[in-house]
Formats: structure tokens, sequence, C-alpha cells
């Protein structure tokens, strides 16, 4: 079959399986997988005869939805869903559930497809929504940090799970500064430098336009300086890390003037300066989407959100390489997750993930895989 996308995609291998099971940082909010076919034989080289070589098995994009058994979270929207690496499970955390802002942490297990409210013991965050989360490999534990609880509370406080001893602990406290307080940021992982990145995002008092870094294991954070233009103050986005290239990426949003943002923009943080990008696509104007990255491929991957028109289904993939959006078509599948605003992305294993937001029917629960498929 031809490639799936609008435009072209780089090549990549053949994704994992399906999550087996009858029958969620990344980061911020404002809010039938077919084993591949062997390959052709390939006949016994002679002397006269030419090698046969094997046909590539290409593969379109197709979500699954999972199934779990027995209880799951609340439907919700504004939430983090974050993949634990160590442990082969995505955590849900937090969000809003109607008039609710939660507080609630739950993990999925991809091995046995059920669902698991977690109790901590000890003290723990505040109930939030639109806050920034990440998995933190190296330590081995669940970062939250920044948020909202309601129209008039805010927080810029940083927490750390532990699963293994199923506890939280304050992180973040070292040194004097520290961004204001905040919700739907753009946030993002430097895995390698062992940080977390936020930039932008909105209080009841305006939106900012500054950006951050998180040093996880000093627990002290450090303003971004920057010069030349900024993008505009904004809420409602999201970013990514790309540590190839040593650049922070932020798309769309909101902002005083323009509830959704088209914009796409580069924050190269050893020169201190931002780019305003102008790839020849991109997505439509939105907020709220869900987004998530995948770092060995250096592509990102954007689903949904809020739009002029209503929420939006649509998924597209910016390739860091090429410098490039595509437009994820043609899928394998008619089951796809409705139109919503305001869920959450994961990415792991070769597969994204999506859970919750709001859509035509209200807040919702459900659990998606995307298979990008192979090109």
């Amino acid at each position: 079959m031809k490639p799936a996308f609008q435009t072209k995609v780089s090549r990549r291998a053949l994704l994992r399986g399906a999550v087996l099971g009858a029958g969620a940082i990344a980061l911020a909010a404002c809010g039938d997988d077919e084993e591949p076919a062997a390959p052709a034989a390939i006949a016994p080289a002679s002397p006269t005869d030419a090698v046969a070589t094997a046909t590539p098995q290409v593969r379109g994009p197709r979500w699954t939805r999972l199934e779990p058994q027995g209880v799951r979270p609340l439907a919700r929207r504004d939430h983090s869903l974050i993949f634990d690496s160590d442990r082969g499970v995505l955590y849900v955390f937090g969000g809003r559930a109607a008039g609710t802002t939660l507080g609630d942490l739950w993990s999925y297990d991809l091995t046995t497809s059920q669902w698991m409210e977690i109790a901590p013991s000890g003290e723990r965050p505040d109930a939030r929504f639109g806050h920034n989360a990440l998995y933190d490999a190296e330590r081995r534990r669940l970062v939250v940090a920044l948020g909202q609880a309601s129209s008039s509370d805010f927080f810029n406080d940083t927490w750390a799970f532990d699963p293994a001893a199923s506890t939280w602990s304050r992180i973040g406290e070292e040194g004097s500064e520290r961004p204001a307080v905040r919700y739907g940021s753009a946030g993002a992982g430097d895995r390698s430098g062992g940080r977390l990145l936020i930039s932008h995002g909105f209080t009841n008092q305006g939106r900012f336009d500054d950006t951050w870094s998180l040093d996880m294991a000093g627990g002290a954070w450090r303003r971004t300086a920057t010069s030349g233009a900024l993008p505009v103050e904004r809420c409602l986005t999201r970013g990514f890390w790309d540590r190839a290239g040593g650049r922070f990426f932020m798309f769309a949003g909101q902002t005083d003037a323009e509830p959704f943002l088209g914009d796409f923009w580069s924050l190269d943080e050893a020169a201190g300066g931002w780019t305003q990008l102008t790839p020849a696509a991109l997505p439509s104007p939105r907020n709220l989407y869900g987004a998530a990255f995948d770092e060995a491929a250096r592509r990102w991957y954007v689903v949904g959100g809020a739009t002029a028109d209503g929420p939006v289904a649509d998924v597209w993939v910016y390739d860091v390489a090429a410098g490039a959006w595509s437009q994820v078509i043609g899928f394998e599948t008619k089951d796809e997750p409705p139109a919503r605003r305001a869920l959450d992305l994961a990415f792991g294993e070769g597969t994204v993930y999506l859970f919750g937001g709001n859509g035509a029917d209200g807040d919702l629960d459900d659990l998606w895989q995307l298979d990008p498929g192979s090109v």
C-alpha cells in the first residue's frame, strides 16, 4: 500500500503490536494490530542468478481502542498522561471532571489491561488541572509541576511520585527563583539534562512569555535568558525538547486577542533566542490539543484540540530532522477517537497513547493507542 502520510515522512522500523487484553508530561492544558507479514522468501544465490530481495512490508497508521477490565478513572479533561518506561505502565493524574478539580492518581498496566487507583501514603499534591508532568527515568519517578485548582488558585510547586514507595515528595524547593504560579504552560522533559522545561502560561492576572528549567536532581529552577523577538504571551499550548538539536519547540495556544493561535516557534537555548518557523504546512490554529514526542525518531505528534470550528480529531506529525509537518491520513481502521479538546497523549514503545478529553458528549474516559504505521 502507499504511504499513509499526506506528505512524505522518513522510513522507520515496524512498531510493536497492540497491547494484549480484552478490555496518559509533555503536557500542558489551559488541557487489531496485526503481526507484520513474513518477508518474501529469498532464493538461494548462485553465480548466474541475481539474489531475490524481500518486499518491504508497509503498514498504514491505525487507531486501536483499548478496553480495560474493571474499574477505570473518571471521565476527565485537562489531566496528564505519562508513560513509565521502566514499568511499562501509563499514569493519569488530576484534571477536571465536570465542575470538580481532581487530584487522583491512576496507573494502567499495558500487560494486564487494567486500571488501578493508587492511594499514596503521606502528603500529596493538591488537586489541579492544566499542570505539566513527565516521567523522570533517571530517578524512576513521576514529576508534576504548576497547574490550577480553581478560578483564583494557581500553583508553582513541583512534586515527585516514587512508584516503588508509593509516596509523593516536594522537589524544586532549592534556590530563591521559580516561575510565577500558572497553568496551561508548554512543558517538556530534557532527559539527558535531567530537566523539566516550561514556557508561557496563564493566571487570572494575565499570560506569560518567560521560559524556565528545573534541575530535577538539584531541585533549583533557572530562568532562561532570551533576547530578540518572543512568542506572544499565551496559554493552552504545548512544547517539546529536541535533545539532538538543543532546541525547545512550541506550537499554537491562546492569547488575549486570538483564542486560536497557529504559530510555531523554536528556542535555541544556547543562543538564547526564539525563531518563528514557517514550514510549508502547519496544523490549523488551535489550543488544548494533545501532544507527545518520539525522541528516538525526533517526531512530535499532535492530536485534536479546540479550533474556531469546534473540537477536531486530526493527527499531525512534525519531523524535526526534515523540518516539516505531515498530516496522518489513510487509517487502516474505521474506529478512531472522536473529536475532542483538553486531551493528553503519551509516547512509549513506538506507540502514541491517548486518554480522555472533552468532546460532543462531554468529558471522556476512553483510552486509545495509535500505531503510526511504517513508511
